[in-house]
């Protein structure tokens, strides 16, 4: 009895410090850094979220979308059952709570013309005790194009229209911009932009996960992560991809 009262005094205190956490959001044009080193100074990214030694990130000038850097993310295909990650993670940097608008921008460009079916783009998770992280995603489906992803939160997909979908371009710089209010009830809404396009706009939906027997289990009602650039290569193949003028502040 007393080691389940330790316990829960003990994750109670974390859940508590958690309320410190009072950044409000942050941009990053990628400007400041000489080396992708710098990047993880734990003041907008805390570190590189790498599966493979293969996977890489480092800071070019001569394919940005403005200004002299930009960042080049690489992923080989995974193996076995270990997924291929290349990404910028941003942990406990912000708190999203519910109510909150969570409001995200970037460039990206994605090379290459193979499909990019199963590639992970975006990732804003709660750190659930057992899970693997389950929150809002964006993802590109079988017709390479953008879904709002809920899979580990146990709710369908959110998907374009079939009959006005659009692929997303590759070769090219491409601008994202992904809006979400928080709730854990069905009053949270997404919005998902693509080069100033409404893909998505839906409404009444949940938006934050909970407690779930057998699949999450220490949920927050919370977001703490985020995480962007190639989150999870399911395409089998390799991808490369660049990323530009990223910001993420909540509402």
């Amino acid at each position: 009895m007393k080691q389940y009262l330790v316990i829960i005094i003990t994750l109670l205190l974390a859940s508590c410090s958690k309320e410190d956490i009072g950044s409000s959001g942050f941009s990053d044009d990628f400007e400041s850094y000489s080396t992708a080193l710098a990047l993880f100074d734990a003041t907008n990214w805390t570190y590189f979220e790498q599966t493979y030694t293969d996977n890489t990130v480092e800071i070019v000038h001569d394919t940005v979308f403005s200004g002299g850097n930009a960042i080049r993310l690489f992923s080989k295909m995974g193996e076995s059952k270990t997924v291929s990650k290349a990404d910028l993670a941003s942990h406990d940097v912000v708190l999203f709570r519910k109510n909150d608008v969570i409001h995200v921008s970037f460039y990206m460009m994605i090379t290459g013309n193979q499909s990019i079916d199963k590639l992970f783009i975006l990732d804003i998770e709660d750190a659930a005790s057992i899970s693997s992280g389950p929150g809002i995603r964006l993802l590109l489906d079988p017709d390479n194009a953008l879904v709002v992803e809920r899979h580990k939160m146990n709710f369908s997909n959110i998907s374009q229209n079939s009959n006005t979908k659009v692929p997303f371009p590759r070769n090219q710089w491409v601008k994202i911009v992904f809006e979400c209010k928080l709730s854990p009830h069905q009053k949270g809404y997404v919005k998902l932009w693509q080069d100033d396009q409404l893909l998505i706009d839906k409404d009444k939906i949940i938006t934050l996960p909970s407690d779930l027997l057998y699949v999450t289990q220490g949920t927050h009602r919370y977001y703490r992560n985020v995480e962007v650039g190639i989150t999870a290569n399911n395409t089998g193949s390799s991808v490369s991809m660049f990323l530009d003028k990223f910001s993420v502040w909540k509402y």
